[in-house]
């Protein structure tokens, strides 16, 4: 399964890539066959297949069985009532004929294809995406997938379609347009959006006419070109946000195939955690006037709150991503080169202004001050504060101030507490509990670790239970192949190690306890005495 995904080289019993999951030369991504386990030693994920396909394919639970169900040919047992498994299922083929007859028309009308080269677009790029068109007329649709003997109501209720007032047939909802399909995360159409090709009339309706919702499509749930930008958003570990279709498939066409749509809305708290499943570095492109900022607001706070690393890049003149690139495709590989930090985007915009310093100061408090407060990084917080108190020359504490009043009644700046490294205790101890989950070590080491660490063995345990799997396979990758004399040798070294490390540290607890009871001097100095001498045996025998 992973191969499917990967260029696997052999590692002994084992196999190693390079991580999909993060930029890297040197492979330190391993898969154990025995195990049916992966771990990646450079940005420690892990897990087994169904973790891989939800990370890969940027898919929940439920989803990544599925699929890994389907690819195995399984039926699985419903997980929901089978009613709804098969009104989703017909929903699913309804949709997806759709698009085979939108691809079908787009073949045979010349006139939407040179439209679309006109565009900018490549042939490749068209049935990449699938694109389609809807022919003019009323029912052509419609006596399409009625004679694939699909029903009325399930047409109507994949958003095809409408009822007549007047008659009580169905007609087609989309007429004369050039078709969309919307994917959901596993690449199912699930929706479609059409835009106008010819002139735009009261009966033919807006520029653009999309799905509604429906059980299969959620517009709040799914991004444009999310199935198809996944394993290079994770790749790049970054994703760019782009507003409409044309914009994301020339993005795409120019090489930035991490790009995804928002179809004219904004960002939504559902799309973001889609994002968020593979990486945490936004890049939005919005119009770079105020009323494009006023717009990207309510997505840049959403970004924000969800503790996103957001970027901005502003397109100028009026243009969008997609005719930035047809004018010059290294214009649109600037701008995002040019892609900024909000909070310094907004700073370096208003100070490019020349304002004078009361109008600079109530622009920042403005613009500037909602997006900082919602900073979730307190270093990054400090930092723009810094650089505030700086353009403005205001009393630091003035410009907390401020702050605190527009935050949640239980604001305050927090600090970030620091991530302490692993102590050489600390490593020498999991690297004997990955040797003890090893089946033929298990019992040896347990015994031993049981005798060296007392009481603290079940509380280590528990606390390492969590990198097992990770654990496991690192005492494969590094123990496995040796002969059984060069192992016992490595354990021994390890416990002579994890020997010392013990009993340094109650030495340095005895040293405190004897600062701390003068009293007990004499039988402190005596327990120091006989640490020591076990120190130093250990020290003689190593």
């Amino acid at each position: 399964m992973i191969s499917g995904y990967l260029k696997l080289e052999k590692a002994g019993t084992n196999w190693k890539a390079r991580c999909p999951f993060h930029n890297e030369k040197t492979p330190s991504f391993f898969v154990s066959p025995t195990r049916q386990s992966y771990h990646c030693f450079g940005c420690n994920k892990g897990g087994d297949i169904i973790s891989f396909v939800e990370e890969i394919e940027g898919l929940d639970f439920i989803g990544s069985l599925k699929m890994l169900a389907e690819r195995a040919g399984v039926q699985l047992e419903p997980l929901q009532n089978r009613t709804e498994n098969t009104e989703r299922e017909l929903l699913t083929r309804v949709l997806e004929s759709a698009r085979d007859y939108y691809s079908s028309e787009l073949k045979a009308n010349h006139s939407a294809q040179d439209y679309l080269r006109q565009r900018g677009l490549t042939d490749e790029t068209v049935n990449n995406f699938q694109l389609g068109f809807a022919p003019d007329g009323w029912q052509n649709l419609c006596q399409f997938l009625q004679n694939k003997r699909f029903t009325d109501e399930i047409i109507i209720k994949a958003g095809l379609a409408l009822r007549s007032e007047k008659n009580n047939n169905i007609y087609d909802r989309f007429r004369s347009r050039i078709m969309f399909p919307i994917c959901d995360q596993s690449g199912k159409v699930a929706g479609f959006s059409g835009r106008i090709f010819g002139e735009e009339t009261e009966k033919t309706g807006g520029k653009y006419v999309n799905s509604p919702e429906t059980p299969v499509y959620s517009k709040s749930r799914i991004l444009y070109g999310y199935d198809k930008a996944k394993v290079a958003i994770r790749r790049a570990n970054q994703c760019i946000i782009v507003e409409g279709q044309m914009d994301l498939l020339l993005s795409h066409q120019a090489g930035f195939t991490n790009t995804v749509a928002v179809s004219g809305t904004a960002l939504t708290t559902e799309q973001i955690a889609l994002i968020k499943r593979l990486t945490d570095n936004l890049v939005m492109a919005f119009d770079g006037d105020e009323a494009g900022l006023n717009a990207a607001s309510r997505s840049i706070n959403l970004a924000l709150n969800a503790g996103c690393n957001l970027r901005l890049v502003a397109i100028a003149a009026g243009k969008d991503p997609a005719e930035l690139i047809l004018e010059n495709k290294a214009l649109w590989t600037e701008t995002l080169e040019k892609a900024k930090l909000v909070i310094d985007f907004l700073l370096d915009n208003l100070t490019g202004k020349k304002l004078e310093k009361l109008a600079l100061i109530h622009e920042i408090e403005k613009i500037v001050y909602p997006y900082l407060v919602v900073l979730k990084n307190s270093h990054d917080r400090e930092h723009y504060l810094g650089k505030i108190t700086f353009l403005t020359q205001l009393p630091e504490n003035s410009i907390r101030e401020k702050l605190r009043a527009i935050r949640p009644a239980d604001g305050g700046i927090e600090k970030v507490a620091e991530i302490e490294k692993p102590s050489r205790r600390e490593k020498i101890i999991a690297s004997l509990f990955g040797l003890q989950w090893l089946e033929k070590e298990e019992k040896k080491i347990a015994e031993r670790l049981k005798v060296v660490l007392g009481e603290k063995f079940t509380e280590e345990e528990q606390k390492l239970l969590a990198r097992k799997s990770e654990l496991t396979l690192m005492a494969e990758l590094n123990y496995a192949d040796m002969s059984p004399v060069k192992l016992e040798q490595e354990i021994e070294e390890l416990f002579a190690n994890l020997n010392l490390e013990v009993n340094q540290t109650e030495v340095n607890h005895l040293r405190f306890k004897l600062s701390q009871e003068p009293e007990n001097e004499q039988d402190i100095l005596e327990k120091l005495q006989a640490v020591y001498k076990k120190i130093s045996d250990l020290k003689n025998k190593k």
